[in-house]
């Protein structure tokens, strides 16, 4: 029954991109590289907390941190989950997609620690990000 729509909450994931030079005043290079992140994809998927035996296991201490997204191709519209990716759950995008200005922080609130990809399933693992709030 993981299908169900009542069960599902949107979810926004970014992919990161190559990193980019920062520029100054005038656009010239300054040799500091950002970490950027592309659009966030709005996706309709059922995250819950892990409760598996082996996967609780599996993560350790980090257990309390992580929540589970098992869904199909078709539910996410050929989207492609990447590990290392950026999420919000329970919340929506600010638009900042870069790192590099400490005055206007990203609001995501979870990255993508796993991906599993059966062919026929997929089963991501999100971690909550350090500092965040509850989803």
């Amino acid at each position: 029954m993981r299908s169900l729509s009542r069960e599902k909450r949107t979810v926004y994931v970014s992919q990161p991109l190559p990193q980019q030079e920062i520029k100054d005043a005038d656009g010239n290079d300054t040799g500091v590289m950002e970490n950027v992140w592309d659009e966030p994809a709005q996706l309709s998927i059922n995250v819950k907390p892990i409760t598996n035996k082996l996967e609780r296991q599996a993560f350790g201490t980090d257990v309390n941190s992580i929540l589970k997204a098992e869904c199909t191709q078709f539910d996410v519209g050929g989207y492609e989950f990447v590990e290392n990716s950026i999420a919000w759950i329970g919340t929506e995008p600010n638009g900042v997609l870069s790192d590099s200005d400490v005055s206007k922080p990203m609001n995501y609130n979870y990255t993508v620690e796993q991906v599993l990809d059966t062919g026929s399933q997929i089963a991501v693992y999100f971690k909550k990000a350090s500092g965040a709030g509850k989803a």
